[in-house]
């Protein structure tokens, strides 16, 4: 159960960093990320926050012991980490999208309708990959629990979120592309 806990801070508190920097270099720009994109990967995360809560403790306990807080060194470090490795490309991604959006473009007024636009679309992308990578990098198998790929289910939701996220880059299912 610590171990569980232990994870999900450490997958909420990350996210919960990125989702506000995403958010902010967004309201600089004046773009806003749309309704059905935020409302599909709040069902996804919830999905996978529920399928990590579903990891079956190993038969045999450790000797090891695992941290005993949140708020140990290790955990901070380790999430400090991670921010900065996403912090890295969310900065890159949005400069590089500022190249290529247009400041007139109407999508661009604070309180206007939202329309999809490079610079959105970008960081969007770049959120949900980072949300599913925070869910990889922060899933404690062995010594405690069973590991990523005996989680059969969260391995194959995690798979799918990949692949639908490379499916979305490319462009190759223009409906999905539509939220």
């Amino acid at each position: 159960t610590l171990v569980t806990m232990i994870q999900i801070y450490k997958i909420l508190g990350v996210n919960c960093l990125v989702n506000a920097l995403v958010l902010t270099k967004l309201h600089q720009k004046g773009v806003k990320q749309g309704d059905r994109q935020l409302t599909a990967v709040g069902v996804v995360v919830a999905c996978l926050f529920l399928l990590v809560t579903r990891g079956k403790p190993l038969p045999k306990l450790s000797s090891q012991k695992p941290p005993s807080s949140v708020l140990c060194k290790e955990t901070l470090l380790s999430m400090s980490l991670q921010f900065t490795i996403h912090f890295m490309a969310i900065m890159a991604v949005t400069y590089m999208s500022d190249a290529y959006t247009d400041p007139y473009d109407p999508s661009m007024i604070p309180d206007a309708q939202f329309n999809p636009n490079i610079l959105n679309t970008a960081t969007f992308l770049v959120t949900v990959l980072s949300t599913v990578n925070t869910f990889v990098v922060n899933y404690r198998g062995w010594p405690f629990m069973e590991n990523l790929n005996e989680n059969v289910v969260l391995f194959r939701s995690i798979q799918a979120c990949y692949f639908v996220l490379f499916i979305c880059a490319l462009d190759m299912f223009p409906p999905l592309n539509q939220l």
